[in-house]
């Protein structure tokens, strides 16, 4: 027998899809949580199943850093001095 799991549902992100900070936002502070619904109950997916990746753009990457496990989006470098002001990141 082979059961199959199909997702049904997208998952969809809740909340601003983009955000404002400080240049002078400390190092390691907490600057978004990303909230997924998701209606579909079979594991793997879900919700509670899903897992987030980050993408970016540039030098994105090595100005933020998400954790997996909370879903938490931090600064992981200084912002202050950069010629660069925008920063796309995605998930």
């Amino acid at each position: 027998m082979i059961e199959v799991y199909r997702n049904l549902n997208t998952p969809e992100f809740l909340g601003s899809n983009a955000i404002t900070i400080n240049e002078d936002t400390p190092v390691g502070n907490s600057i978004f949580t990303f909230t997924v619904n998701d209606n579909d109950v079979d594991i793997p997916f879900g919700a509670n199943n899903l897992s987030l990746s980050v993408l970016g753009d540039r030098e994105a990457l090595s100005f933020f850093s998400l954790n997996t496990a909370t879903r938490v989006l931090t600064v992981s470098q200084n912002l202050r001095n950069r010629d660069q002001n925008i920063y796309y990141v995605r998930t």
